[in-house]
């Protein structure tokens, strides 16, 4: 059967539905303040972030680990964070032992440590795993916070805390909740920049500060005859005024003063070197925040990075409204021709990099796992299989990870969609000369002015007009959205 045609109109009603719960996030710039500033302090005392969510949270989390591992921002700290729901082998593993909800929390009690932070994503519906997950974390002293949808009372256990968006609807939910974990991100990283304002870390965290004397690794020495230790639950600052200490060295910590070096024990190195150098300009440069203390007001941090999230907020309600204005009757027209693709018995590849590579999985996602009561459509995300992306890379080049997957996918009549924020990747622009070979369907979406994905003749491209990163990946998932509610609504009619 033929499906019906889909209108501009459509579309253009679909962005506008996304208006109030974007801007719903302004009555949450508090709370949002209030976690970004005890996530600041959990990392400030050397702790880790820990993300994880279910089915499309699944690839959310993945974005979010990415986001604090791989600043976008030039300038900004590395920090670590680590997704729970990737490794397949892990995850399937353990659901198939001891059940689906002990997949987090099993990982959870292996890898945590009272100073890290659990975060969980949910939609509008409970979720047992990432309960589980975050009940297992603040028992053990970590800091919890979720991301829900719908209300509060998805969340089945308490956590220090809870950013909640107003809306059921599932596509709607994850796209206000990415502008949420990208704005916790970015607002992160303003109390760094004023250590004054972070909280006293807690006794979970000063292992060093006990009356009981214990052993811990030096891993690099400061300046003021202080040291950075590792105490197997973050890093911490001692003293080693008392002591001739070198990196590698294990110090003997009373109060936060190392009061003896342990004898090193036969077959080790006793310190060839002599004492290290304190941390060279890079080091410094990367995590200032270890090494500074400047004094602020915390009062007015929170008053700032709560009026910072009010006018995130206003911008990208401003920046999708833009969008469905500018481009609703294309959008239309493209998933007229999508919903043709899979009448006709296409499959959907999409491919990126980084955070665009956990966004096509979420396409792929979008598509083949949709909302109840509208149909699964083939989709595969090129970026899944870490085998066959690091065999392609390691064995011929990075730029043809996504290129070789079409090649050996790719039919007439499929749909390739492709995702940059630039629009400029080299492997992302292979992956689309290799779909217009196999006589697919190409989509783009880009950012800025859709560098050189605007040159690449494909048939639909959408370019999202801003500057940055993180609203174009916003405004990017409410257009896949878009797209696939349209397909679904094409599909539906014929």
């Amino acid at each position: 059967m033929t499906p019906a045609a889909v209108t501009g109109d459509r579309a253009a009603a679909a962005f506008a539905r996304r208006q109030a719960p974007t801007r719903a996030v302004a009555d949450q710039a508090g709370a949002v303040a209030r976690a970004c500033r005890d996530m600041a302090g959990r990392f400030h005392g050397g702790g880790k972030l820990l993300v994880f969510g279910s089915g499309t949270r699944a690839t959310d989390a993945q974005h979010v680990s990415v986001e604090f591992v791989h600043p976008v921002i030039v300038g900004k700290r590395a920090l670590p964070a680590l997704t729970l729901a990737t490794d397949a082998a892990t995850v399937s593993g353990l659901a198939l032992a001891a059940g689906p909800a002990e997949v987090f929390s099993h990982q959870l009690r292996a890898l945590a440590a009272p100073a890290d932070i659990a975060l969980g994503l949910y939609g509008a519906e409970p979720d047992p795993a990432v309960t589980a997950g975050l009940r297992e974390a603040r028992g053990r002293g970590l800091l919890s916070v979720a991301l829900a949808a719908g209300g509060p009372g998805v969340v089945e256990t308490p956590v220090d805390h809870l950013l909640s968006v107003p809306s059921e609807d599932p596509r709607i939910a994850k796209e206000v909740q990415v502008t949420l974990y990208h704005v916790l991100w970015e607002l992160v990283h303003i109390f760094f920049e004023r250590p004054g304002a972070l909280p006293t870390p807690g006794p979970p965290t000063c292992v060093t500060c006990s009356d009981q004397a214990q052993a811990f690794p030096v891993v690099s020495l400061l300046e003021g005859s202080l040291a950075m230790v590792d105490t197997g639950q973050g890093l911490e600052k001692v003293s080693i005024a008392l002591v001739d200490a070198c990196v590698g060295d294990r110090v003997l910590v009373h109060a936060g003063e190392a009061i003896a070096v342990v004898p090193p024990e036969e077959g080790e190195p006793a310190c060839p070197a002599g004492p290290a150098e304190p941390p060279g300009e890079d080091l410094s440069s990367l995590y200032p925040f270890l090494y500074e203390e400047r004094d602020a007001d915390p009062d007015a941090v929170l008053g700032d990075v709560a009026r910072s999230t009010a006018a995130k907020a206003e911008e990208i309600a401003l920046l999708r409204q833009q969008v469905g204005e500018a481009k609703a009757h294309r959008l239309a027209a493209c998933a007229s021709a999508m919903a043709q693709a899979f009448a006709g018995g296409g499959r959907l590849l999409a491919f990126g990099n980084g955070g665009s590579s956990s966004d096509a999985q979420a396409v792929a996602h979008a598509f083949l796992d949709p909302p109840a009561g509208e149909r699964p459509l083939p989709a595969l995300s090129l970026t899944n299989d870490i085998a066959v992306v690091t065999a392609l890379a390691n064995d011929i080049g990075f730029e043809v990870v996504f290129a070789r997957q079409v090649a050996a996918w790719g039919r007439p009549g499929d749909i390739a969609v492709a995702l940059s924020t630039s629009g400029g990747s080299a492997n992302v622009l292979a992956g689309i000369e290799e779909a217009k070979r196999a006589g697919m369907l190409t989509v783009g979406l880009a950012g800025y002015d859709g560098g050189k994905m605007a040159e690449a003749a494909l048939d639909f491209l959408f370019v999202i007009p801003s500057s940055s990163v993180h609203r174009i990946q916003e405004a990017q998932t409410t257009v896949y959205h878009v797209l696939a509610e349209l397909t679904q609504a094409a599909l539906a009619a014929s």
